[in-house]
């Protein structure tokens, strides 16, 4: 079977790996090195130019690349064939943790901050609790479905003498760049200086961060051992 991969985004080398470890016999061909038109009974996607399709007068599917398939029902001229769509648990976790990204910086008023970073001026600006915000999505599918999860558990408090909330944690992991537990605790939320000084709360923590950066059980409890030093060597300095 000849399959035509077509994309600008993904990597072509990739995926004929991958394909050609489950099929070794396909004839996998890249756009727009076709080969003859009527050799093509499979057409691999993404973005493909409108009336492309209808070229191939064998073709039996089309797949698309990504987890939707407008761009390729948007086609006038598309030939009536079966279209599949990729559903992959990773995309809609990536799709969901990047809807995510962007509500708690709505949310945190970081727009107005980044416009008061370049007029070099600071204003506080007033910071409403998230279980006050109402958030909608537009369709409970796979990936609609994952982000409601998410914002519902992203309310929920890290530690429950404090008031930081979980999705804090995604967003300093996912676009801060945060790799410590001591850096969250510390810099990130304000759980290291709260009474409790993060230790109700740090195993807690340190679990949802192995599980975000993909920690080894050694790796968790060198940063638990770590933190919990922190603290103790603080210690030293109070007065009786």
């Amino acid at each position: 079977m000849a399959l035509l991969f077509k994309s600008d985004v993904d990597d072509p080398v990739a995926w004929e790996r991958a394909l050609k470890r489950l099929i070794p016999e396909l004839d996998f061909r890249v756009w727009p090195e076709t080969g003859p038109l009527a050799e093509i009974e499979a057409a691999l996607v993404w973005r493909p130019e409108p009336g492309d399709l209808k070229r191939y007068p064998n073709l039996k599917f089309i797949a698309s690349l990504g987890a939707g398939v407008d761009n390729i029902l948007s086609d006038p001229a598309l030939p009536e064939v079966p279209i599949t769509r990729i559903v992959d648990p990773d995309m809609a976790v990536q799709m969901s943790e990047f809807a995510l990204l962007h509500v708690l910086d709505f949310h945190r008023q970081m727009p107005a901050y980044r416009s008061q970073q370049k007029e070099r001026r600071w204003q506080a600006l007033p910071q409403p609790r998230a279980a006050e915000r109402t958030v909608g999505i537009m369709g409970l599918g796979q990936l609609g479905s994952d982000l409601a999860g998410k914002l519902a558990g992203g309310a929920e408090r890290l530690c429950p003498s404090n008031p930081d909330i979980v999705a804090q944690l995604h967003l300093a992991v996912q676009d801060e760049l945060t790799v410590s537990l001591q850096d969250v605790l510390l810099r990130r939320t304000g759980l290291g200086t709260s009474g409790c000084q993060g230790l109700d709360c740090a195993e807690a923590i340190g679990a949802r961060m192995a599980q975000l950066l993909g920690w080894s059980p050694r790796r968790l409890a060198a940063e638990l051992d770590a933190y919990q030093a922190y603290v103790a060597r603080s210690h030293r300095f109070k007065t009786p």
